[in-house]
Order: structure tokens, then C-alpha cells, then sequence
């Protein structure tokens, strides 16, 4: 999981804040961070920076312990998805591309994606969401310090829409083909500030002995927080072939 930072200056006293907390993401190849667009678009890249292997974002620890726990890296440049669109978020995906490689450790790797549409070889109903996101839509609700994850299961696509018109979207939403869904359990959702994180589940029949995930998905967007109605995400499945190519381009 990785925390995107930014740089904050206040205009009338000029004063700089830093790693200020942006949004989340995954690390796909050690110089390139898959996010949702809408988190950093038209953002500053000099004023931007990745963190991973942190799980606790206000930990003191000594440099030491820093140099083991996690790692920072700035961003060259942002590449979106030719087709998104701010108010839609339709193909809410981005690649950021990092100054330079993130070293591998047992707790920070490169997680898996699909290859192509088709790889449908894991378990709808075993899936997991993180992110430093608040704890509620409500005001006065805070981001949290400590990476927290949520157990989610996919919601296919008809439903997930039947359900959303249900909501202020009304009858005639529909949901576009760049998304997927999950969730809809009261009180067990994603929540603002999680947006660009991933959503992974377990891959079947893996060789492994511990568990294997894949990347399906990227926080996008949702109705509150914790309704009963499912949130959406950005189709990794959907945006695999840009991705792939965007991403061969980066690293060749």
C-alpha cells in the first residue's frame, strides 16, 4: 500500500506544510504507483512525493527504524487515463511514475494484476480494501493514522447499478463498464480519503503456501460512507490493456 504526500503552502504566509496526505495506491513495478485519477489530477508532481511500507502515518520512529520501515520517493510524472473525466470518473485511473526504483522488502512488493480481461481466476466473495481514509462521512470525521483494512465482497455490476438508483443518482443512473463494486454491508465501506487505493482479492487454487492476491480494483467514488449500497471502484480488469501498455512504456 502506498501513501501519496503532498506539499502544502500557505498563500498568505508562505508557510510549507509536508506530507500532507493525499490519497493511497499500489506499487505495480518499483518505479510506478497505480492511483485513481481523480486524486491527482492537475496536481504538481514537485510537490508530490510516495511513502510505502508505512502503516502508521504519525510514527516517530528513529531513523534507524525509518530506513527499514519505509520509503519516500518523488514523482516524475503523472500519465492518466485518456478517457477519464472528472465529473463522470469514468476510467478513474492513473500510473505515477516515481524517481526512482522502491527497494523490496517482506513488507513492501510489487502486488499482481490481471494480465487481461478475461483472468477471472479469484474469489468474488474474499476481497480486501486499505486505506488511511476517515472514519465517516460525518462532520468532524478524521483520517485515520493507522493503515486499516475492510473485507469486502464484489457486487456484479446489474445489481450494483439497481442499487445505486435507488439512491440521489435516481432511476435512469448507469453504470459505466470502467467499474466494479463491492460492499453494501452497513457500517463496512471505504471512506473519503481512501480514493486510489486498491481493492484486492484472493486468488484461487494459488501453489502458495500463504495466501495470493490480485489487484482488481481502485478506490473511486461511493455514496457516503458505510450505506447499504455497494461502493465503486475503477475496473483494473476493465483498464488492463492501458494499463499494460502505458506501463511498458514507462519502465522499457
Amino acid at each position: 500500500m502506498a501513501a501519496i504526500l503532498k506539499t502544502d503552502i500557505n498563500e498568505e504566509t508562505g508557510i510549507k506544510t509536508e506530507n500532507v496526505f493525499l490519497c493511497g495506491g499500489s506499487l505495480i513495478h518499483q518505479r510506478v504507483i497505480l492511483t485513481a485519477a481523480h486524486c491527482v489530477r492537475d496536481k504538481n508532481v514537485k510537490m508530490l512525493k510516495v511513502r510505502l511500507g508505512v502503516w502508521d502515518t504519525q510514527s516517530n520512529n528513529n531513523e534507524e527504524e525509518k530506513e527499514i520501515s519505509h520509503q519516500d520517493r518523488g514523482v516524475l510524472s503523472i500519465v492518466y487515463h485518456p478517457n477519464h473525466n472528472n465529473g463522470t470518473m469514468f476510467n478513474d485511473v492513473a500510473l505515477v511514475e516515481l524517481d526512482s526504483e522502491i527497494k523490496l522488502y517482506p513488507h513492501i512488493n510489487v502486488i499482481c494484476l490481471p494480465k487481461n480481461e478475461k483472468q477471472k481466476n479469484y474469489d468474488p466473495q474474499s476481497c480486501i480494501s486499505t486505506g488511511w481514509g476517515k472514519n465517516g462521512f460525518e462532520p468532524g470525521s478524521r483520517y485515520q493514522s493507522v493503515l486499516k483494512k475492510v473485507d469486502l465482497s464484489l457486487v456484479p455490476n446489474d445489481v450494483c447499478q439497481q442499487q445505486l438508483r435507488t439512491t440521489r443518482l435516481g432511476n435512469f443512473f448507469r453504470l459505466h463498464e470502467s467499474f466494479i463494486c463491492a460492499g453494501g454491508i452497513k457500517g463496512v465501506d471505504v471512506c473519503k480519503g481512501d480514493g486510489g487505493g486498491p481493492l484486492i482479492c484472493e486468488i484461487k487454487d494459488s501453489r502458495e503456501k500463504s495466501k495470493q492476491y490480485i489487484q482488481v480494483g481502485i478506490v473511486s467514488w461511493g455514496i457516503g460512507c458505510g450505506e447499504n449500497v455497494p461502493g465503486v471502484y475503477s475496473s483494473v480488469d476493465a483498464n488492463s490493456q492501458w494499463i499494460n501498455k502505458e506501463l511498458k512504456m514507462i519502465t522499457q
